[in-house]
């Protein structure tokens, strides 16, 4: 590899200059298709200068033979140096280079329920709804210059999903249901599943859990395979890992690893996104563009508009500091709601713009009642549905949107809004008001009407009925710890003796998995208009979607659903029993909801009746409780910085129209 040093004009201060290192390999000029193209491209003056010096082909040789397009939200943007941009760690998921991922999904689906291509120029859905085709970009390369082909895709099928030494336990579940993956030539792939699956392909396009499972460099990942490499355990070893399955994990996951583009042990991994990272420090992160990136603007200007993200890390009062003395040219992810009026009282003096991204469903004031909680006093309780009506009920959810969260979200008593199958009787839900004489009583009913002399509620077995509410600690913003001390206040007030755990994410999983956590209070970003397509079994019991609402449930549901499918077996699991607690019909019955939506067609009318059925169930019986939803995510944007877009380019949203991709940004 050839190793060119760019210099850098400023650093994050803006006081020293710096060097920053970017890798071209000189072996792409192997991979390069020869011969010109009609239209007439151009390029970065940065990459411009590494084709003069012989380090890189020519742009035509670099781009796919039809690019893909995309049309900027505002403006064609001018090529720009470097944004500075500000994280509190130095985690994958953090950045803005790290937030682009959906931007290389093979395709993506539209607010009108068509999916459009993106990698993949086109799709074929089989009549008999058996089979999707994808037919990819002839040409596209990945950041090392090696073509990206269907050798990518059928090596991802073959090596990582069908392979069960290093099968993907947590892959979208719509992979789960392609059985085969056929290479029609080196351009097009053909999925094929058994039973007809009409959402296949727009799963493959939702906003979560879709297609970066899809493909993988076979060219880099093969090395890493005992089936492709004879000396993949060796290698591993060397690199210190345990097995050579370890290894091919670790390099494997993108969203772990490869928006990063370097993993722990020091390899370097291909990447189809925009910008490659090249630097790592524990103060910063630098990544550079992909001279090889497959889009261009309507000019024929291949993106991204920006050279370098460089990207500081400190603390979040650091970062505040330096957002509102208009150090930052972009921050979503950091500015915090807490922090509102201290951002918009700034602004001028800062040059910058406290931008209100709406992420539709984002509940940080919500709630679930586990009603398998491993309790015999309080299960009982919780599996009726007017106790969790009470709950509602005693919250002043107004007084909460106003006092934390300044009045920017919505009060909802059932966290699902903005579908596009929306029910008004959704936004009416009685739960809503404020009605603590109404909730006495129904606490009152349900059997907790003896009380101590302190006022405090007791239950069946004559001890305090003490509630605690549990959620992951929350980093720098404070309103979800803000709001969750508010309603521990209301539930006291109805003498419930409440109380408030918070712990790091890993011990939080570890007391969720484990059926110990009978007030969940994580966030649930449950309700976009993009979370129509993920009504199937992952949103109620797969992944980071357990059955919060009654956890030994979903573990017996998802078990259930694999044994059935075939992809699990009784002998997989402990003792031969099927873990978690079989639930009650009605449970089972929303999972053949799911199955029966599952093979109707996106949007069809049968579609949207089933879906309308499976939103009417969790609002009937509020399995997952809502205060405060509709949230904005903050984002800091400088006034000079072009094509920031009105809708959340973070992980939680990609829908509609809007065009969310950060590629398209730039320094007016």
């Amino acid at each position: 590899m050839l190793q060119n040093k760019l210099n850098t004009k400023k650093t994050l201060s803006g006081t020293v200059t710096r060097s920053v290192s970017i890798f071209f390999t000189s072996l792409s000029l192997s991979f390069c298709f020869g011969g010109a193209f009609a239209q007439d491209y151009s390029e970065s003056p940065m990459l411009a200068d590494h084709v003069s010096n012989g380090n890189l082909p020519a742009i035509a040789e670099r781009l796919p033979l039809n690019p893909a397009v995309m049309v900027p939200l505002e403006s064609i943007g001018d090529y720009s140096e470097n944004i500075y941009v500000f994280i509190t760690s130095n985690e994958p998921w953090n950045t803005l280079q790290e937030e682009t991922e959906r931007g290389s999904f093979l395709g993506y689906i539209r607010a009108d329920t068509e999916v459009v291509g993106n990698l993949a120029e086109s799709f074929d859905l089989a009549d008999d709804f058996k089979s999707l085709t994808i037919n990819l970009r002839e040409g596209a390369k990945w950041s090392d210059g090696h073509p990206f082909t269907a050798d990518d895709i059928m090596f991802a099928f073959n090596a990582w999903h069908f392979d069960s030494r290093v099968g993907d336990s947590s892959q979208p579940f719509w992979l789960n249901k392609a059985r085969r993956a056929i290479k029609v030539d080196d351009y097009t792939v053909r999925l094929e599943t058994d039973e007809p699956y009409p959402v296949m392909l727009s799963k493959m396009g939702e906003p979560a859990g879709g297609d970066w499972h899809a493909y993988l460099p076979k060219h880099y990942m093969e090395q890493f395979h005992i089936d492709y490499n004879p000396e993949a355990s060796e290698l591993a070893a060397k690199l210190g890992h345990d097995s050579w399955e370890a290894a091919f994990n670790a390099h494997s996951w993108e969203y772990k690893n490869g928006y990063s583009h370097v993993i722990d042990d020091g390899f370097v991994r291909p990447t189809m996104q925009p910008w490659m990272l090249t630097e790592v420090t524990d103060t910063t992160k630098v990544h550079m563009r992909n001279p090889y990136f497959w889009k261009v603007d309507p000019e024929g200007r291949q993106l991204p508009y920006i050279d370098r993200i460089v990207t500081g890390i400190a603390d979040a009062e650091t970062i505040n500091l330096k957002i509102i003395a208009g150090e930052v040219d972009l921050d979503y992810g950091v500015a915090s709601v807490d922090n509102y009026a201290l951002y918009k009282q700034n602004e001028a003096a800062g040059d910058y713009t406290t931008k209100e991204l709406r992420m539709q469903g984002n509940a940080p004031a919500a709630f679930a009642v586990n009603q398998t909680i491993d309790d015999p006093i309080k299960r009982p309780i919780f599996q009726d549905l007017r106790f969790r009506q009470a709950l509602s009920l005693a919250i002043d959810a107004n007084e909460v949107n106003e006092l934390v969260f300044f009045g920017l979200g919505e009060e909802m008593a059932f966290p699902v809004v903005g579908t596009s199958f929306h029910m008004s009787k959704w936004d009416e839900n009685p739960a809503d008001a404020y009605d603590i004489e109404r909730a006495n009583q129904l606490l009152d009913e349900v059997g907790l009407e003896a009380r101590n002399s302190a006022g405090w509620r007791l239950g069946s077995d004559g001890e305090v009925f003490t509630l605690t509410m549990e959620g992951k600690t929350s980093g720098g913003d404070t309103t979800q710890i803000s709001a969750i001390e508010l309603m521990r206040e209301y539930w006291r007030a109805a003498g419930l003796k409440t109380e408030i755990s918070l712990s790091e994410s890993s011990l939080y999983q570890e007391r969720r998995d484990g059926n110990l956590i009978g007030i969940n209070t994580g966030a649930f970003l449950l309700g976009s208009e993009a979370r129509q397509y993920m009504i199937d079994r992952e949103i109620w019991a797969h992944g980071s979607h357990d059955l919060n609402w009654g956890v030994l449930w979903g573990d017996w549901l998802m078990a259930d659903v694999q044994i059935q499918e075939g992809t699990r077996t009784l002998d997989d699991f402990d003792g031969g029993v099927i873990p978690g607690e079989e639930p009650p019909q009605i449970y089972k019955d929303l999972f053949a909801w799911n199955e029966a939506r599952s093979k109707t067609v996106l949007g069809s009318p049968e579609y949207i009746k089933i879906s309308q059925q499976i939103f009417d169930f969790h609002y009937e019986n509020l399995l997952m409780q809502g205060v405060v939803g509709g949230m904005p995510i903050l984002a800091i944007a400088k006034n000079n910085v072009g094509n920031v877009p009105s809708g959340y380019f973070g992980s939680a949203i990609w829908f509609g129209d809007l065009n969310i991709e950060a590629e398209q940004l730039y320094i007016k």
